[in-house]
């Protein structure tokens, strides 16, 4: 599905015919959330897994040029985003795209449209995030002209233990279909000398799953430059279930 652009923010009095434009924007969703195996999450919006790279095309108003536009992706999570803090992660053209490292490769331009290959940091903080894409354009006297677009819909980055450089890396894939994909399975309970088994019904991939346990992340006291912690985010997430 793609985004029609609806606003942008001006940085100077008037908008040049030069600038370079996004006037929508395809996520890829249903690709996307097959390759990263959060097909299964009920809610809508585009699920990533942190480390593993993904695709989207940007339609532009004009013809883009690799010699004077310049294309700045922007993943902004947090309540008081900083850069300093790993909140706000400029996402710049590289020239080869290494695994578990931001960074973005133009794989294709056709006529007004722009296809990238973007890959995310495999330690970065997880949550849901704000994507901005701005575009430089760079004048013959070297003025630049830009523009930013703001994309509706929230997406979020999750955990990934796919990736080798993610710390909740699994290395058997039956473990992963096991513990990551399965929906159903049994909870042991009691004690050392005294227990049982009983079936349980997961359910982690219920629309209000994934939302509850960020609204709790949320509500926990845990800094937000520390969400790439997988257990810090168990302890807070913990916290904040046992006081309530």
């Amino acid at each position: 599905m793609a985004c029609v652009i609806k606003s942008a923010s001006r940085n100077s009095d008037f908008m040049s015919e030069v600038l370079l434009k996004p006037k929508s924007v395809e996520l890829q969703r249903s690709l996307n959330r097959q390759a990263h195996k959060t097909s299964l999450y009920e809610i809508p919006n585009l699920i990533l897994r942190r480390g593993q790279s993904f695709d989207i095309s940007i339609t532009f108003d004009r013809t883009f040029s690799e010699a004077d536009d310049e294309i700045v992706l922007r993943f902004v999570t947090g309540r008081q985003p900083m850069q300093s803090k790993n909140t706000v992660i400029p996402v710049t053209k590289v020239r080869n795209l290494q695994p578990g490292e931001w960074g973005y490769q133009i794989t294709s331009t056709e006529d007004k449209k722009v296809s990238l290959k973007i890959c995310t940091g495999s330690s970065c903080v997880v949550g849901r995030y704000t994507v901005y894409i701005d575009t430089i354009h760079r004048n013959n006297d070297k003025r630049e002209e830009k523009y930013r677009y703001t994309h509706p819909d929230d997406i979020f980055i999750i955990f990934n233990p796919w990736c080798g450089a993610d710390t909740v890396f699994l290395e058997d894939e039956n473990e992963r279909e096991e513990y990551i994909l399965n929906e159903t399975g049994r909870i042991w309970m009691g004690t050392v000398g005294k227990f049982s088994v009983r079936p349980w019904n997961f359910a982690q991939f219920d629309d209000v799953c994934l939302m509850a346990a960020l609204a709790m992340l949320e509500k926990s006291e845990l800094a937000d430059s520390a969400r790439g912690d997988p257990l810090l985010v168990v302890r807070a997430i913990s916290s904040v279930v046992s006081h309530n």
